[in-house]
């Protein structure tokens, strides 16, 4: 399984993160699985209107962020592929809670997701560093993988949102 994000979806993750330095915060991502091999998101959210952030612990604004995802799927036929956060300092992999989140997330009927990708991101000063991990259903772990960025010209990107309209 690989990662794959337009320029446009990555640099609105930064953004995100940059904008609150001292808690955690997130968002989701918005895409499509291709086969398996790609997960892709073609679109991204931050965290709502009034979510909750603290030093260790973020909660978006999942009302907010609905209403949104539905029009996203309405208009590309897209849907909820994962969820960003930015972890303080230097600590780059899951927590027992994003454990419990993502067990939560990919079990529940209402979100009707068997797999996702939760990207973990760290800024030290200027450094960004950038941890996709994939959990399925099926296996209950997280798993570090492969990503890459894409233009938002790129084939396999034109490829998703044109079979929207075929």
């Amino acid at each position: 399984m690989k990662f794959v994000l337009t320029h446009t979806v990555y640099r609105s993750i930064i953004d995100e993160c940059m904008s609150f330095p001292d808690v955690e915060t997130g968002g989701i991502l918005i895409g499509k699985k291709i086969t398996d091999k790609f997960i892709i998101a073609l679109f991204s959210l931050g965290s709502g209107v009034s979510p909750m952030r603290t030093r260790t612990r973020y909660s978006p604004d999942v009302k907010w962020q609905q209403v949104y995802l539905e029009k996203m799927f309405n208009r590309y036929g897209v849907n909820y592929v994962g969820s960003y956060h930015r972890h303080p300092g230097n600590y780059c992999i899951p927590s027992a809670h994003d454990f419990k989140a993502a067990c939560q997330i990919v079990n529940d009927p209402e979100w009707n997701v068997t797999e996702a990708i939760f990207p973990i991101i760290n800024l030290i000063g200027k450094t960004i560093s950038f941890h996709p991990y994939y959990f399925s259903r099926c296996s209950r772990e997280f798993r570090l993988i492969d990503w890459q960025i894409v233009s938002p010209k790129d084939k396999l990107i034109r490829c998703v949102l044109k079979k929207r309209y075929l």
